[in-house]
């Protein structure tokens, strides 16, 4: 009869599968017979499996009358070279992401029962109190199905009727276990760390951990929970509110992960940690350690941050910068107070990290409370001082005395490290395109965000507009640069920015679509020379249209800076260019000064078209550098004689005073004074006076000198102007002479008592030198007039030579 029922079994089951192809419901029956760990008494499954690297295995028994299953190779290469490569593998679940446990053997057990064995090599993070096979395929079509890998490159088929296995139980199977849970293999390679925990009432244990058995880094994040057995004598902090456990994980490329215990109430109870959220009644998915709550420390003021932070080994916390005030904070007493208490918050070291809505920060924690309500701040500055230890501290400081005294214990900080973030551009957009022509600036706007103590100073952001290796460095969070291209074509550009604290943005690139510019119909001014100097007198400008308009076309003229004083025009316009012409008249201007602004920089000349339509179609070209230069002054006389025609009959006495004139000649802008130096060759240095225009374009002046000494001296004389013009040096050679005497010349004969007939007796007065002022001469007679002496009478015994005698007589005559 057996026999029979395997011959019949082929054309059954094709007939199901027919069935199953053109019903819309799936086969409610498969193959499995059985799923069960294996080897089924080996003891190592008594307890949890801890260590990596150990094997457990499970095995589907699969039953067909049709005959034995086997394994069979769907792909095109080495069959035993895909078998190490790309084995069957069915997905199991262990808490530690993608699991595959692999098809280590197939086994005939009968003539119809066949035993395929799936083998997984346990690792570091795996938490699976008990290990699932991932689905539920049960027997009917109610469930997850089985998940398998490589079921492309193999299948599993039943030789007798050439049908691939259905992952489904039997209508009868033995024992069902369709998610491997009654077999409680436990994988357990996470566990609580050995030290003993013990927590003082009303603090929080710090730093309590979830850890590999090995300390070996997990490959992927690992979930799990954790919550207190009695909530009255420990809570866990990362605990969520209305949740039965905290959710935490160890992280890819860790091996442990810290949460905190808080003392509620004095006593012992049990910390649980599982793959699941809470029990499951009748299983023990769990694993516990002991916690000791002891009596609380003495009366203590603290700052309790947000439950979800995490502190490190140090009790520093890490936030990233934000202007948001999105960080919880409240004050905590270690026992209630009968009184409200006001606390200050004080913030170290006070940069400007840590900011509140209000300076200095106060709290009040109500009467018979034990914490204030919530208040928040911002973690407004990652520098690279708050990144690293101390970083920032904040103390709570009670303001009332009393309550101070009753909280003597020392306070609790709250301790904080500050990362800095990188800023992000708003502008330009990444991955735009941006069309320009040629020959045109182009502008490119940015703006970055940031936190505002990074906007506010030393943001950078660094250019490169993909035409040349040159990078342009802008500062600011906002802005515009500007940039032309010579060339068509399409033109990468990235920038980036990089803030006062070292943090740099990712790198925004876009395309510029550089096109040929058309020529841009424009007007430009037209000088009639190319630069000009204050002795050109009168310059001119006109207008020109690159081409010719419809209709006339007015024209006005800015001249820049406006306050300047190099040139003056009678009118600035406007003036026509006529229909169909390209030129306009010339607007004079005179040529007043040159300074060393219109000689260096120079004026600036802008049209600008005062009549629609034409001021739209007609582009300004700006004449910039329009120079004035300044032409320096030039010394005309001295002395009242021409330079270059000086005799060298200058003669002056020694110890006499001499004026000295001199005539400048410079544009009348210059002359109002111009400094004039003198060097007279006698060693006293230089002597600068102004001369001061007497007429249009000169200039006249005189400086008094006195030679010490006879002797031949050049004079250097030397002119400059407002703008700093110099003049070419004059030179010319004084003869000095001897310092000037009086002399009395005797009467040529004897002097009798009796008058002459003719005419009287007389001394003569006499001059050595010629003088330029007025000169007197006083008489003394010696030896003194007396009977015994006799008496000698002058007409005169004071002599006068008035001022200006040069070239006149040096004598005059005193009548005895």
């Amino acid at each position: 009869m057996k026999n029979v029922l395997k011959k019949l079994a082929f054309p059954f089951a094709a007939c199901g599968m027919l069935m199953a192809g053109m019903s819309v419901s799936a086969q409610d029956y498969g193959d499995i017979e059985r799923i069960f760990k294996f080897p089924e008494g080996d003891p190592k499954y008594q307890s949890p499996i801890q260590t990596p690297g150990e094997t457990v295995a499970f095995r589907l028994r699969l039953f067909n009358l049709a005959g034995n299953f086997e394994k069979v190779y769907l792909g095109s290469g080495d069959p035993l070279i895909a078998d190490i490569l790309n084995p069957l593998m069915m997905r199991v679940q262990t808490g530690n992401g993608y699991a595959y446990a692999r098809l280590s053997g197939l086994t005939a057990v009968s003539e119809d029962q066949t035993d395929l064995e799936f083998s997984y090599t346990v690792r570091a993070g795996d938490l699976a109190l008990p290990m699932l096979l991932y689905g539920n395929a049960g027997s009917t079509t109610i469930g997850t199905p089985y998940e398998f890998l490589n079921n492309n490159v193999w299948v599993i088929r039943n030789m007798g009727n050439s049908s691939n296995a259905v992952w489904r139980f039997m209508p009868s199977p033995v024992n069902p276990d369709p998610t491997f849970a009654k077999a409680n293999v436990r994988l357990q390679t996470v566990d609580f760390e050995s030290e003993d925990w013990s927590v003082q009432q009303t603090t929080t244990l710090l730093n309590c951990l979830v850890q590999t058995t090995t300390g070996q880094a997990v490959s992927n994040n690992i979930p799990f929970y954790v919550w207190s057995g009695n909530t009255n004598i420990a809570q866990i902090v990362e605990q969520q509110p209305g949740q039965p456990s905290a959710a935490l994980a160890i992280l890819q490329g860790e091996s442990s992960r810290a949460f905190r215990i808080y003392g509620k109430g004095q006593g012992q109870t049990l910390i649980y940690l599982s793959p699941a959220p809470s029990m499951t009644p009748g299983v023990t998915n769990y694993i516990t350690k002991l916690v000791t709550v002891t009596a609380p420390p003495p009366p203590t003021v603290g700052i309790a941050l947000d439950n979800a932070l995490v502190p490190d080994a140090l009790g520093y916390v890490t936030l990233t910068e934000s202007d948001e005030p999105i960080n919880p904070l409240r004050v905590t007493l270690s026992e209630p107070y009968s009184q409200d208490i006001t606390v200050r918050l004080d913030v170290a070291p006070a940069t400007g990290s840590i900011v509140f809505d209000a300076s200095p920060k106060t709290v009040v924690i109500p009467a018979n409370a034990t914490e204030s309500p919530v208040i928040a701040f911002a973690a407004a500055d990652g520098t690279a001082q708050t990144r690293v230890v101390p970083g920032i501290v904040i103390t709570p400081v009670i303001l009332n005395a009393t309550a101070s005294n009753h909280f003597y214990n020392t306070p609790n900080t709250a301790k904080i490290k500050i990362l800095n973030a990188a800023p992000q551009f708003t502008l330009p957009v990444h991955g735009s395109t941006k069309n320009a022509n040629t020959l045109q600036d182009i502008p490119f706007e940015w703006l970055i965000e940031d936190v505002a103590a990074d906007q506010a100073a030393g943001m950078t952001n660094i250019w490169n507009f993909g035409d040349t290796p040159t990078e342009f460095i802008q500062v600011g969070a906002s802005g515009t640069i500007n940039h032309m291209y010579q060339d068509a074509g399409d033109y990468t550009v990235t920038v980036y920015a990089r803030d006062k604290d070292g943090s740099i943005s990712s790198t925004v690139s876009f395309t510029v679509r550089v096109t040929t510019a058309l020529p841009t119909p424009f007007i430009e001014p037209v000088l009639s020379l190319p630069s000009y100097d204050e002795t050109n007198g009168i310059g001119s400008v006109s207008f020109r249209l690159s081409r010719d308009y419809s209709s006339d076309v007015y024209v006005r003229l800015v001249v820049e800076p406006a306050d300047q004083s190099n040139v003056v025009f009678d009118t600035l316009g406007p003036i026509p260019i006529y229909q169909s012409e390209t030129n306009s008249a010339a607007l004079e201007f005179r040529i007043l000064d040159g300074t060393d602004f219109s000689r260096l920089t120079g004026l600036t000349f802008t049209p600008v078209i005062t009549n629609a339509p034409a001021n739209t179609f007609f582009t300004p070209r700006v004449r910039r550098g329009v120079k004035i230069v300044n032409t320096p002054p030039a010394i005309t006389r001295i002395l009242d004689q021409r330079v270059g025609l000086i005799t060298n009959n200058v003669i002056v006495p020694a110890n006499v005073s001499k004026a000295f004139s001199v005539e400048v000649a410079d544009v009348n802008a210059d002359l109002m004074p111009v400094k004039v130096s003198w060097n007279f060759g006698d060693g006293t240095g230089d002597f600068v006076m102004d001369a001061v225009s007497n007429r249009s374009g000169f200039a006249t002046g005189t400086i008094n000198h006195t030679f010490p000494a006879s002797g031949t001296y050049t004079v250097i004389v030397r002119a400059e102007d407002k703008d700093g013009g110099l003049s070419e040096d004059v030179e010319f050679t004084v003869f000095v002479g001897s310092a000037p005497t009086v002399a009395i010349l005797p009467p040529a004969g004897p002097i009798f008592e009796t008058p002459n007939a003719g005419e009287k007796d007389y001394i003569v007065v006499q001059l050595s030198s010629e003088y330029t002022e007025a000169v007197t001469v006083q008489l003394t007679i010696t030896p003194p007039n007396s009977a015994a002496n006799g008496t000698l009478l002058l007409d005169q015994n004071q002599v006068v030579f008035p001022a200006g005698v040069i070239g006149r007589a040096k004598e005059q005559k005193v009548y005895i």
